[in-house]
Parts: C-alpha cells; structure tokens; sequence
C-alpha cells in the first residue's frame, strides 16, 4: 500500500508544471498554507454532539413512521364528515335540526367540522344559509362529548356562534348578532392569545361599529389585531389595522387614520386580498394629503395614489367604482387640485343620482358644497344649498344648510366670515353623517375566521 502511494505521488509530482512546483515548495515552507492545505484535504473530524442533542431523534423517527398512517386517518375523516353532511342536506330543512339531536350517526365532530366549513363557504352570498349551518353545527356541538383530545366541540361551539353574529349582522339584525356573539362569549373555552378570541373581538367590533360605539369598535379591533401579531398572523393583523383605520376616517379623523392605515399598508398581502390592499393604499394616500406637514408628505400621497390605482385596476363595479372616485376627489381637494376635485366630485354625485343612490348622492353633494366654500363661488354654494335642503328633508341637523340662503344676502365684504361659518357647519355635518357607500362601504365584510 506504502509503494502504491509513493508511486502514484511520484506520477502526481512528475505531470506537474513549472508553475503548480513553486507554489507547492511554497506550502512546504509556509506554516499557514500548509496548515490550511491539511484542512482541506484531511477528511473532516465528526463534530461531537452534546448529552442533550440527539435526545428526540429516535422518538422522532418512530413517530414519523406513523405519518402515512395519521394522514390517511385525517382524510377519513374529512370523507366521514362530507358523506354525513350530504345525508344530513338530503332532510328536509324542518328535521336537520332535529336529526343532529337525536340520530347518533350524526353526533360526531367530523360533521361539526364540515357544517362549519360549508357555513363559512356561504356567508359572503347567503347570510341566511350560513346561519342554518352555524345553528346545526352548534345543536351538534353541544351534544358532542368534551373527551375529544382535539377540543373540536368546544372550538366547534365557539366559531359557530361567531359565524351566527356575523350571518345576523350582514342581514342587518344587529341585536340578534350581538345575541350570537355574547352566547359565543360563554363558549370560548380557549387560551386567550388564541385566534377564535380573536375572530370574536373582530366580529363583535364590526357590529359595534355599526351601532356607532366606536370606542368599544377600536378597542375590539386592537385586541384582534394584538392576538394576531402574537400568533404571526401578518394578513389578518393587517386587516384589524386597517378595520381602525377605516373607522377613524369614518369619523372624519384622519390624524388619528394615518398610523393604523401605516402599518395594515405594510402588513397586508395584495395577492390575498387585493381590494382590501388597494383601499388601503388609497386612505393612506388620503391621510397623507389630509394631515399634509410639508411638501414632501403631498408628494407621498401623489405616489401612494399611483400605487392604489394599480391595485385598484381591477374595481369594475359601478357603486364601488363611485366611491373609489369620491375619495380620489378629496385626495385631490388636498393636494390644492381643486378643478380636478370638483370634476370628479361632480360626475360622482350625478353618478349616485342615476343609480337610484339617494342618500349617499346627497352626501356627495355635502362634499361637494364644503369644497365649494373652499372656492368661495357664491352662486354656486347658494344653488348647492338649495338641493342639499331637498336632498335631507327630513333630517333636522341638516336645515342648517339653510344658511346657504343667507349667503344670497350678505354683502361682498362680510361674505368670506359667512363662508367659514358655513364652512364650518358642513364639516360638522358630514362628520356626523359619514357615508356608507364610500371606501368604507363593505369593508367590514373581510372574513377573520380562523381554521376549523
């Protein structure tokens, strides 16, 4: 073996160039390349491994051979609650309920599973269909037994009632969702960081928001939006940011808007939700423009607007069409584009009036009459005034418009005082009539459920 290496060194040595000698002497009498050159070409030692490493290896491995074995289990089970849900829809719907209840074949939490999948699949189009699912899954869930390891029954229970309040709410039954959501409340037998908490927090916000208790709205929407940073749930905290952020603008508030709106803009993904994203980069662009410090800030709310309408290319519908162009006239209001504004504001409101809109067409109108005060044009704030007196006829607050008329009378140099005043009573008015049908519209419909 010795002879063999010698010979084949001599070979190596021998085909060797000029050039490929001198830096192999070179090795031979430099400590550090020839340090370096053992290294490389000595196989490398075994690293040792610490008393603690390698302790879970074996029980590891032997639970991985029951991989195979657990999947085929899971797909059963999907199969087993699909073919009872099937047997369940084939009842009438006056004896589901009473099927789940009292045929044991069906008391099992494979279905709950998949009543409350299928609920889930129907709430954007059929709230109601949404909520006979929820109400089956919750009638078998409280006869489910408690010893299942998975806590399906408890989890069942809990996203039931959260998916009753939201079918209750997109129906319009405020009291019947807060109903849904405080049963929902008692059921939630889980950790308080955990997502169905969270799920429930958002929900119960949206109606509360709708009932105008806005404080109690934010602070639900914050609690969410905290759950789902704790669990890594970039996208869903991202819609809790933007839900606060809505509802600040909601409020006329964008000071307030600018930070939440900040962060659901870098949270949110716009592959999975591209709508949200693109309305969100729009009210960012709003806030920009609307708190305005300098001129840099107006040149971020430029380059904002240019990235929501590439999000936004793809909004096709009329309605929401209009309320994308409504809030890109107050962008451009901001920004001191007021010819642009007034265009865009204008062909909205005749928009909304040709739709059938009403009210949100005299809500646009309001805007319309506060830009016009901006521009102080006399004639055209006093004809404003008149169709927002016919536009509100049975609205108290808003026969405050009638100092539109007063306009008309006053002399040209107490008009410019009588403006602001006026100016003044407009922004109260549309901050206490905000409109629905604008970017906020149904943004409380994103779905923050979490896994069955």
């Amino acid at each position: 073996m010795l002879s063999l290496d010698h010979q084949t060194t001599h070979e190596l040595l021998s085909d060797l160039s000029a050039e490929h000698r001198q830096a192999l002497l070179h090795i031979f009498g430099c400590p550090d390349c020839r340090r370096q050159a053992e290294e490389s070409l000595l196989p490398a030692q075994p690293r040792q491994r610490s008393a603690d490493e390698g302790r879970y290896d074996l029980p590891f491995a032997r639970q991985l051979r029951h991989l195979p074995r657990l999947l085929d289990l899971m797909f059963a089970d999907e199969r087993r609650g699909e073919e009872l849900f099937e047997e369940l829809m084939r009842l009438p719907p006056h004896e589901r309920f009473k099927a789940v209840r009292r045929q044991p074949q069906f008391r099992v939490p494979e279905l709950a599973v998949h009543l409350l999948k299928s609920a889930e699949a129907r709430l954007p189009a059929d709230p109601e269909g949404c909520e006979e699912l929820a109400g089956l899954a919750l009638g078998l869930a409280a006869r489910l037994p408690e010893g299942d390891p998975l806590g399906r029954a408890a989890s069942a229970r809990g996203l039931a009632g959260c998916l009753t309040g939201e079918a209750r709410r997109r129906r319009g039954d405020r009291a019947g969702a807060v109903e849904a959501y405080e049963a929902a409340a008692a059921q939630l037998d889980c950790p308080l960081e955990s997502e169905l908490r969270a799920a429930w927090c958002a929900g119960l916000a949206k109606v509360r928001w709708e009932e105008r208790r806005t404080d109690e709205a934010a602070a639900l929407l914050g609690r969410a939006a905290t759950i789902y940073a704790a669990n890594g749930q970039a996208q869903a905290e991202g819609v809790c940011r933007a839900l606060v952020g809505f509802l600040c603008l909601e409020l006329c508030e964008p000071t307030c808007a600018f930070t939440p709106l900040e962060e659901a803009y870098h949270l949110l993904d716009p592959a999975a939700a591209p709508a949200l994203a693109a309305r969100t980069a729009l009210a960012f662009a709003y806030c920009h423009a609307a708190v305005g410090y300098d001129e840099s800030w107006r040149e971020q709310a430029a380059g904002l607007l240019v990235e929501a309408r590439r999000l936004g290319a793809a909004v096709t519908d009329e309605g929401e069409r209009a309320g994308w162009d409504w809030w890109e006239a107050r962008i451009a209001a901001r920004l001191g584009d007021r010819e642009a504004a007034l265009s865009k504001l204008g062909a909205v409101r005749q928009r909304l009036l040709a739709q059938g809109s009403l009210r949100e067409a005299a809500l646009a109108t309001l805007d319309l009459a506060v830009l016009k005060t901006a521009c102080a044009e006399r004639q055209d704030i006093a004809e404003l005034g008149h169709e927002l007196l016919h536009a509100f006829p049975e609205s108290r607050p808003f026969r405050l418009a009638g100092s539109f008329a007063v306009l008309e009378r006053l002399a040209p140099e107490d008009f410019s005082s009588g403006v602001e005043m006026l100016r003044t009573h407009l922004l109260a008015l549309r901050r206490f009539r905000s409109s629905r049908r604008d970017l906020i519209a149904d943004v409380k419909d994103v779905a923050l459920l979490p896994a069955v």
